[in-house]
């Protein structure tokens, strides 16, 4: 029982460390604000080591509020990868995300106040999302003139 409960812990002291270490490395890059410039931390190997990048594409403007953008793509495992489109208010608290399977959906960039996705080389064409009434509840991205779910909003 006792090697079950040093597994259990063993297992659960490397997530809790790195999702406090990548609350902090989201907080640094929101407040450098520099805007579509990808920070790196860490490089991901075999070995088991992960790498987290993580860009600031700026604010997004709604009718009645305005939400900090960055995009994270963490690489680990035997070369797994999660990807999110997270969001902030204007003061850097976390609101909620994006939770995205593929990291060719991640935004590019913000312009004309809306998220602009180039999708893999199969999707011709770029897909625009608005923000004017708010965060989506859906993520509906489009690949050649179909729309598919890319994901749900999730709030903090």
């Amino acid at each position: 029982m006792k090697s079950l409960i040093y597994l259990f812990i063993s297992l659960l002291i490397p997530f809790i460390v790195f999702s406090q270490t990548e609350e902090y490395r989201r907080e640094s890059v929101l407040k450098k604000g520099i805007i579509n410039k990808t920070f790196t931390f860490g490089k991901w190997d075999e070995k088991g080591n992960d790498e987290l990048n993580l860009t600031y594409l700026g604010i997004i403007k709604s009718k009645t509020t305005s939400y900090k953008v960055m995009t994270s793509l963490w690489i680990w495992g035997s070369g797994r990868a999660t990807s999110r489109i997270l969001f902030y208010d204007i003061n850097n608290n976390y609101i909620g995300e994006y939770y995205l399977t593929m990291s060719y959906e991640l935004p590019k960039n913000i312009s004309n106040n809306k998220l602009n996705f180039s999708l893999n080389d199969d999707c011709k064409g770029k897909t625009e999302v608005s923000f004017e009434k708010g965060i989506p509840k859906h993520l509906v991205l489009n690949c050649n003139k179909s729309n598919y779910l890319a994901s749900s909003f999730e709030k903090n």
